[in-house]
């Protein structure tokens, strides 16, 4: 499939994806920068800032439908060692085509960085994937409400840096998840009607 830049808020996205994931973050309130200069990066320019309260995620846009795509992604590796191992006020993002890339609740691939010694093996600056990125309920700290955790850091929000948040499955949070799906597809119909493609 052939990707296709679009102008949108007079930002040059490079795809309707990363246009849509931008719209749909903005929507949940995120403060979110679009291709943020990072010194210490060699080789990779990240998509997305996401600045939380307490953490900064660097995010990458793929045009992946499941994790499993991620594993064998030729830019796995030039993001892996683009010196981000070495930014240890950064942690990582994946994102892909779809909310379910796990077919399951996980929104995206993570790689974190520990807080403190959960596990013996984790270095608390070291940086760790963890496929299971959960939507969470992260109470004020965003403009809706919603925030990201993960499994390793549990109940701590990525966004707001809080604990004692919790998960939002999509079977057991059907309106947490509708207003999910319906930012989502709003972010869709929006980018159809307001954004313009480059030829």
């Amino acid at each position: 499939m052939k990707v296709k830049p679009v102008i949108y808020e007079g930002i040059h996205f490079r795809s309707k994806l990363e246009a849509r994931w931008y719209i749909f973050m903005k929507k949940l309130g995120w403060n979110i920068i679009y291709e943020p200069e990072i010194e210490g990066l060699n080789g990779w320019l990240p998509d997305f800032l996401i600045i939380g309260k307490k953490h900064k995620i660097l995010v990458d846009v793929k045009p992946i439908d499941k994790v499993e795509e991620w594993e064998n992604h030729p830019d796995k590796n030039k993001i892996l060692n683009s010196g981000i191992q070495n930014l240890h006020d950064y942690e990582l993002m994946i994102l892909g085509t779809n909310l379910q890339l796990d077919e399951d609740d996980s929104m995206g691939i993570f790689y974190i960085r520990p807080n403190k010694y959960e596990f013996e093996y984790m270095k608390s600056h070291d940086l760790y994937e963890d496929g299971n990125l959960i939507f969470s309920y992260a109470g004020n700290s965003c403009s809706s409400g919603i925030g990201i955790m993960t499994h390793y850091q549990g109940w701590m929000c990525r966004i707001s840096g809080e604990g004692g948040k919790t998960y939002i499955f999509r079977d057991n949070n059907k309106e947490q998840f509708k207003k999910i799906d319906t930012y989502w597809n709003q972010a869709w119909s929006i980018l159809r009607w307001k954004g313009k493609e480059v030829a």
